[in-house]
Order: structure tokens, then sequence, then C-alpha cells
């Protein structure tokens, strides 16, 4: 959540198109793009524009120390409301996750 979805990440892409050309575009810094976003296109695309076979990333570093905060609730719905109100704040964190095990109470883990 922190860093944003995969498509946000990729900042170049090299690509296979079916008909067997390949297709580059993007570069190594974030704000090099003219044109066709290609990168972003061939991201949400599952595969049906062509077969990614270079792809550049952009990094984030790690953080100091990290935490991951657990809360169990009575029902899902209840950690469904937690969720979304831990969404709405102003807490900084990198992922939510709800955990539902059979025959277990659901749980809500925030990471830091």
């Amino acid at each position: 959540m922190r860093f944003g979805s995969l498509r946000d990440l990729v900042i170049g892409a090299t690509v296979a198109l079916a008909d067997g050309t390949v297709a580059s575009s993007g570069g190594k810094v974030v704000k090099n793009v003219a044109g066709y976003d290609l990168p972003k296109l061939v991201t949400g695309a599952f595969g049906t524009l062509g077969v990614i076979t270079r792809a550049i990333f952009r990094l984030h570093p790690l953080p100091r120390e990290t935490r991951t905060i657990s809360c169990v609730t009575a029902d899902v719905r209840e950690a469904q409301r937690l969720v979304l109100a831990i969404q709405n704040s102003k807490l900084a964190h990198s992922a939510l996750q709800i955990c539902c095990e059979p025959g277990a109470k659901p749980r809500v883990e925030r990471f830091v």
C-alpha cells in the first residue's frame, strides 16, 4: 500500500510481441516517458499484448525497523470495519491483511 501497485513500480520494459518484434520503452529514471507508457500498459494486460522479457523497477529503501500489529475481532464485518478505519486514518503502513482461518476468529494484521 505504501509504495503503490506493481504497475506504478515498473519504469521500463522490453516486450516480445506476438509477431516476434521486440518493443522497448521507458528507461532507468522515473521521468523518462514520452508518448504511450508501454510499461504500465503491458503490466496490466495479463500477457495478452506480449511477454515482458526485461523490466526495470523503481526501488524504495527498506525501513530501519518494522512492526506487525495483530488485532483479533469478533467477526468478519468487524474486521472489515477496522481495515477501513485504518485505511481512512493518517497512520503510515505498508500493508493490511485480514486472516480468516477455519474455526478461529478473524484477525487484522497491520504491517508498519
